[in-house]
């Protein structure tokens, strides 16, 4: 309920704009509508920059600061906290270990941060709804109070127009009205001879008092939910006059010393301003109320009036829902900025965790392939190297990679891809893809074609298969020097991963380190090959056979006493054959004797060409001398052979010199020298024959 006390204390929240609102019109001025707009809009503009300022804290909080970051930021990426992350680049762990990111880790993390992420979303939105509103409210409050502003005005015009008509017709004395015009004699002035005169023209005119006057501009002058003014008092002369409930506590008021008294009251009808003001007695109000026992100077009653405010509403009406409308679009703004500003939130945090994921993959990647550089350049032996860098590769942190794999190196004699090193695979796919011919399944596919081979799944051009196999998918990347083609490596990956260029390019480097790898290690054979083989058989030459047999003879048989033997082979009859057929065919006729000497010896023995038609073999660990001789007489054998050559037939034979390391260390030049001796008198007593070194035979003679 408001109330207000007039000319004398001020209402706390009648403002300046307000009161100089009374000299205005009944509609509310423009100026006003847009100061209402303007203090909405001022209070959802602070709201919006205050939810914004919020927002850009939270991301900045949300982004972490690196250089103040905490021993636990690197939570964020291994999922197990919302903060910045530090990547350690000095971290000494090895690749194969098990530095594997896998996707899902940090899942359940992931969820509470949504969850918080969007809690927030909606306190703001919750927020700016209460914003909006209170703005509304507030004014909402501001049109009720110009309303009954403007109630006040009009009660207060009404009073004092009121208040003049009464203090002219008391000052006068009265005034006469024509009775034929529905104006009855006021019955309470019927004490006075004057009330009632007849004009010369027959006229019926009556007097009328200032109160009776009011009452009859009230009654006649209005009609419906106007502003209605009338006089009324405590004990007043007609009844007619006499207060209603509110009156009568306005009049109480009143006798209290004040001079007007005003508030907001709610009927049946509507609401009402109601308003008073005390009437005091002059001396010529004694005329009709002298009966009474005023004196001039008291207060006879008041004058009261009452305003409908329903009027007044109707007419702020469409400023009411102009404001009502602003304050919706400027709510949907808001919302829909905030809700933007969460979306992008939302995503910028995800871009930066996917980006510390990368980051974190990158320098794992980077590890990985900064471990496989160092064991490609490692002193351990080749097939170790290269099963080595397979294991890092296949526990490196790339996407779904099983650690599953294969290495294959070409093979240009065969045209088909020999299988050198392998990690997880099952024996039945170990047989199957030991000699993978090019063309043939995933892997001879990527060495014809010279392209990385990917398939997510087992499809048609998966050819090997195996009982028990499982889905999967694979990378089949070629291993290439230049244009050489040098081999393949194959790794699996899950079922229906799909590819990515990342892995790819992880891979592929991989696959150039490999290539320098397999280069080098052939380019190491080509030297070992001209520096320890003989250039026209192939066989290791002196310097390879006196370096294994200086291992087996002094080191070997230091550790562990063992009977092994030197044969020193010269071919009978070459020099003929060199020199009725040509070099040419003495040359294949050497090869061919190689390869036949080769094949009656172990694995584990040593064939070597020591210059022009002169062999010499090593045979490890023999048990018995016996051994040895059989050895030399399956060499006689097939030796004994013809050789085709140029479409003619030659034959050859061979003088075979044994000497054995009698189970104790003994250098290799002594043993050779031994060997050679015997061959020597092989020659020297027939041709064709083994002959075994005797110290006697020492001293009968030898070559030097």
């Amino acid at each position: 309920m408001h109330a207000y006390r007039t000319k004398g204390l001020e209402p706390a929240h009648c403002t300046k704009a307000a009161k100089a609102s009374r000299d205005r019109s009944l509609g509310i001025s423009e100026s006003q509508q847009v100061a209402w707009v303007s203090r909405g809009l001022g209070a959802g503009t602070v709201c919006a920059a205050h939810c914004l300022l919020r927002s850009r804290r939270i991301f900045a909080r949300f982004r972490g600061n690196p250089a103040s970051s905490g021993p636990q930021d690197h939570r964020a990426i291994s999922g197990q906290g919302p903060t910045a992350c530090r990547l350690n680049f000095a971290s000494p762990a090895p690749i194969a270990s098990g530095i594997r990111d896998r996707p899902g880790r940090g899942g359940a993390v992931d969820a509470r941060a949504s969850v918080r992420h969007w809690g927030l979303g909606l306190a703001l939105l919750l927020f700016w709804t209460a914003a909006v509103a209170v703005s509304l409210y507030w004014d909402r409050q501001r049109m009720e109070e110009a309303v009954l502003e403007q109630a006040r005005r009009q009660a207060e015009a009404a009073l004092d127009t009121q208040a003049a008509v009464r203090h002219f017709v008391t000052r006068v004395g009265g005034i006469y009205v024509d009775a034929a015009r529905g104006v009855a004699p006021n019955p309470h002035l019927a004490h006075l001879p004057e009330r009632d005169v007849r004009t010369p023209t027959g006229r019926h005119l009556t007097l009328v008092n200032s109160s009776y006057l009011i009452r009859l501009i009230d009654e006649i002058g209005t009609s419906g939910p106007a502003i209605h003014v009338r006089t009324t008092a405590l004990h007043p002369l007609s009844p007619l006059n006499r207060p209603d409930a509110w009156e009568r506590m306005a009049l109480a008021r009143l006798h209290d010393g004040r001079r007007e008294w005003g508030e907001v009251v709610s009927g049946p009808q509507g609401r009402w301003w109601r308003e008073v003001r005390a009437r005091i007695a002059t001396q010529a109000c004694l005329a009709c109320h002298k009966r009474q026992g005023v004196r001039p100077g008291q207060m006879l009653g008041a004058l009261s009036v009452r305003v409908p405010l329903a009027p007044l509403r109707a007419t702020l009406a469409p400023q009411w829902h102009a404001l009502l409308t602003g304050h919706l679009a400027f709510w949907s703004l808001g919302c829909l900025g905030i809700l933007w500003t969460l979306r992008q939130l939302h995503r910028w945090r995800l871009e930066r965790v996917h980006m510390q994921q990368d980051l974190e993959r990158e320098l794992a990647n980077e590890r990985a392939l900064s471990e496989i550089l160092t064991e490609s350049l490692s002193k351990r032996p080749f097939e170790a190297r290269i099963a080595r860098i397979l294991e890092i590769t296949t526990h490196a942190p790339v996407a779904d990679l099983d650690p599953k794999g294969a290495v294959f190196l070409m093979d240009e004699q065969q045209q088909a891809l020999r299988l050198v090193a392998q990690s997880g695979l099952p024996p039945p796919l170990l047989e199957s893809c030991a000699q993978v011919p090019l063309g043939r399944c995933l892997c001879g596919r990527a060495a014809l074609t010279r392209e990385v081979i990917f398939a997510g799944c087992v499809d048609a051009r998966h050819e090997t298969r195996y009982t028990g196999m499982q889905e999967h998918g694979h990378y089949c990347v070629p291993i290439q020097h230049g244009r050489r083609l040098l081999g393949v490596f194959t790794l699996y990956v899950a079922h229906g991963h799909q590819r990515n260029p990342s892995e790819e390019r992880f891979l592929q480097t991989v696959a150039d380190i490999l290539g320098n790898l397999i280069d080098r290690h052939l380019a190491y054979q080509a030297l070992q090959q001209q520096a320890f083989h003989d250039a026209l058989t192939g066989l290791p030459n002196r310097a390879l056979f006196m370096d294994r047999a200086r291992q087996h003879l002094e080191e070997e048989c230091k550790r562990r006493p063992v009977l092994s033997a030197v044969l020193f082979l010269d071919l009978d009859g070459f020099k003929e054959v060199n020199d009725r057929l040509g070099h040419e065919a003495g040359d294949r006729l050497l090869v061919e004797a190689g390869q036949r000497i080769t094949g009656c010896v172990r694995g584990t023995d040593t064939v070597a060409r020591l210059g022009g038609d002169e062999f010499i073999v090593l045979l490890r660990e023999i048990g018995t001398p016996e051994v040895a001789q059989r050895i030399a007489d399956q060499i006689h054998q097939v030796l004994a052979r013809p050789f085709r050559l140029d479409g003619r037939t030659v034959q050859v034979s061979a003088s075979i010199g044994i000497a054995f390391n009698a189970r104790r260390p003994v250098s290799p030049d002594t043993l050779v020298r031994q060997a050679d001796t015997a061959m020597y008198q092989a020659k020297t007593t027939g041709k064709h024959r083994t002959v075994l070194f005797t110290e006697p035979s020492e001293a009968s003679g030898g070559r030097s």
